[in-house]
């Protein structure tokens, strides 16, 4: 994430150094969903999406394990 937004610098060395626990796991696993997604529907995949199937396909994705 750090090469394509190195803006995001601070933040990462924030969040590397962050504890362990639930809140923690559960941003980075949002992070982590948020990035594959985008990464997927960006370079993967580069078509256009209609919302309906943004949608359908964020509901999908997001059931998913990691």
């Amino acid at each position: 994430i750090a090469v394509e937004f190195p803006w995001l610098i601070p933040l990462i060395r924030l969040l590397i150094k962050a504890p362990r626990n639930r809140v923690v796991d559960t941003l980075y696993w949002w992070v982590h969903k948020l990035w594959k997604g985008w990464a997927i529907t960006r370079r993967v995949h580069p078509v256009k999406i209609t919302p309906k199937l943004l949608w359908t396909n964020a509901r999908h994705f997001l059931k998913m394990e990691a």
